[in-house]
């Protein structure tokens, strides 16, 4: 299992960034935000789309802004671009959120989503969870759950159909952000 902190401080290609984090206790969302303002890049990522194209989620001057929800077993990275336009909301299904000292945390479970501003949804690295589950780096229950949380996330965003909530919450606060 992957343990990730909310700031990006040992990721492979940002090369520097700032980063600020807040909790949050809202009717609309109840846990921990931060903004990683993405200031240097090692090199940039590119992403492949059904339609043959690719699309960048990493590149100098982009921003992530990330979303541990209390008691949820999903993380959200808002990613938008140098122009600050959404390129994609990225969930992590995620077995436990943590602290230490002071930056909060996910124990990754490997399975993820995407989902784009035009609707389109993305299920990645179902091989990795499936390795995870054969290798016991995680738990048959670990599997289970992460499939469970995958399905509740599809449905309550129908399906990439209903996203105006998840576009609202996130605007919102990267708003409150650049304040």
């Amino acid at each position: 299992m992957k343990k990730r902190y909310m700031e990006v401080r040992d990721h492979k290609v940002i090369d520097d960034y700032s980063f600020q984090k807040k909790y949050v206790d809202t009717k609309e969302f109840k846990g921990y935000v931060g903004l990683v303002n993405v200031d240097h890049t090692l090199d940039d990522w590119y992403v492949p789309r059904d339609d043959g194209s690719q699309v960048c989620i990493l590149k100098s001057g982009f921003k992530w802004l990330e979303f541990y929800p209390d008691g949820a077993k999903h993380a959200i990275t808002a990613i938008y671009n140098e122009e600050g336009k959404l390129v994609e909301w990225y969930f992590d299904m995620v077995k436990e959120f943590g602290m230490e000292n002071g930056m909060p945390y996910m124990m990754d479970l490997y399975l993820d989503l995407v989902i784009t501003p035009k609707g389109e949804i993305y299920v990645l690295d179902e091989d990795e969870l499936q390795e995870a589950v054969q290798t016991k780096d995680i738990t048959e229950a670990d599997y289970q759950m992460a499939h469970q949380t995958l399905d509740m996330l599809l449905e309550k965003y129908d399906n990439g159909n209903n996203i105006v909530e998840l576009e609202n919450l996130t605007d919102k606060y990267l708003k409150e952000f650049e304040e």
